[in-house]
This record gives C-alpha cells, structure tokens and sequence, in this order.
C-alpha cells in the first residue's frame, strides 16, 4: 500500500492582514491511498479534511442550476462513455441527477478499444446528499455533489471528513462487483485523529481543542487507521499498545514537531530540600 499525505492551506487575495499578506482560511488534509492491484481491478482511497481557521467560514457551489463543486475525477471521455449507477445506465443533464452513492464511468478508453472503466463510492458519512452527481457526456470532469449551491459552514473544533474510494478496472461495469464493494466500504469507520497534550485531560475525547494528557490512553482508544498526533513535550510513561494496526490500515504515532517530543520511563524527581548544618 502506498499512502501519500498532503496538506493545503487555502487563502485568498480578498483576505489579508494588516501588512497585504493572505491570512489562511481554511486548513486541507488529504490522504490517498493506492492499494495493490487486484487481478481485475485497483482500489484508491481519498480522505479529505477541511478545518476552518476563521469564525463563519462556509464553502458553497458555483452559483448555478448544477451548483459545481468539491471532489472531481477528470478523464478522457470518448464517444462511447456510458455512466452506470445501481440503478441502471444515467443520462447527463443540465442539473445534477439522483444515481445512488456509486457511478461508473466505462468507455473504450485504450488506443485498443478495450472496455475499461472506473468507478466512484462515495462514503455514506459524508455529509450532506451523497446521491447526487455532476455528469457530462463531452467534457472531462465527472464529480458527486458537495457541497451544492447552498453553502455549508466549516467548523473550527473538528474537521469536515468528505471520503471516497475509485475503483479503476478492466471490463464493463458488470465486470467486478461494485454494490458489494460499495456495502463493504460503507462499513469502513473513519479513520481518527486522537491528539495528546501534556496540558490535556485523560478524560477528554482526545481532539483538537480537547486533548488527551497521555499517549498510552490514545493508544487504548486507537483502532488500525487512527493516527495518535502527540504535542510538544516530556511524556513520563510506559506505552504499551494493546492492538497493532491491519494491513493498509496502520495505528500512526506522529509528533506534531519534529524533536520536541520526548518519552521517559523515569519519574519527575521533587525532592523537599533541607539545610543541615
């Protein structure tokens, strides 16, 4: 499994500070996920997380009947680009159309002719209609729906998840088991971020704004595909894992800066000093 983790600032022109410099607005991580490929097909996992940095910040759509936006798969589309949902074979339109929460998209797409085609789940999670889709019959970009025309805040103390999973395969729609597929990646739980602070609390629920004290209860709460994010500072404890993480799906132990993050068996001695003669 390769895993490629990438993190944006967004900024703008129309927001700076007092010395003409873009201030950032919004916080994006994203982490892709190519898995080995099967005999007939490759899976691709996408999770992308938003975290406003600013008070009544939302995102929006364009301001249009489609009302574009969010995650977009652009490919070439030949003449012979059929869309199929679980429903059956969908048609563009001008507007978004209702196809379910998985699309294929299969054409000719090789100098041969072969069919092949690739496929979008879009993760039941997610928030807002997860049914909805962009579709064109000419053009290169293909995407679901989000956030839509109407706008969605972001919110400061915990990240917007959007996840999706392509499924890149030779044959027809009907030439690998994408409902199954789909049922199976609906069942995935989203993957966590427990953050760990010496100024924490152990009873916290280990986010951002609310850390945990020690890594060794991060680690009891942490499932395969967790990440433990632990803060500046001296960590007085032993830390025991009590589960390791599944293949592709690995408990990450990162410090949030490089070297300022120390972990000691010892005990903090205080001793009471007394002067004697």
């Amino acid at each position: 499994v390769q895993k490629l983790d990438v993190t944006v600032l967004w900024k703008s022109p129309d927001f700076v500070d007092n010395k003409g410099q873009m201030r950032p607005i919004v916080k994006e991580q994203t982490a892709i996920m190519v898995y080995p490929e099967d005999e007939d097909y490759r899976l691709i996992d996408f999770e992308i997380r938003l975290l406003a940095l600013h008070d009544r910040v939302t995102i929006g759509g364009s301001e249009d009947v489609k009302g574009y936006g969010g995650f977009s798969l652009r490919l070439k589309a030949p003449d012979d680009l059929v869309f199929q949902a679980g429903q059956g074979k969908m048609q563009p339109k001008n507007e978004a159309v209702t196809a379910g929460n998985w699309l294929d998209l299969n054409a000719g797409f090789s100098a041969t002719g072969e069919k092949s085609g690739i496929a979008v789940l879009v993760h039941p999670d997610n928030p807002g209609a997860t049914d909805k889709w962009i579709l064109r019959q000419k053009r290169s970009m293909q995407n679901p729906v989000f956030p839509g025309r109407a706008p969605v805040p972001i919110p400061q103390d915990r990240p917007l998840i959007l996840r999706y999973r392509l499924v890149v395969h030779r044959g027809d729609a009907a030439a690998v088991p994408l409902e199954d597929m789909y049922q199976a990646y609906a069942q995935e739980k989203i993957a966590k971020t427990y953050v760990v602070s010496p100024s924490g609390s152990d009873a916290a629920v280990g986010d951002v704004t609310h850390p945990l004290k020690t890594i060794s209860a991060a680690a009891q709460r942490a499932m395969p595909g967790d990440t433990i994010l632990v803060k500046a500072g001296v960590y007085r404890e032993r830390v025991a894992p009590p589960r390791g993480g599944e293949p592709g799906k690995p408990i990450t132990y990162r410090a949030e800066a490089l070297g300022k993050v120390f972990v000691r068996g010892s005990e903090l001695w205080q001793p009471e000093w007394k002067q004697h003669k």
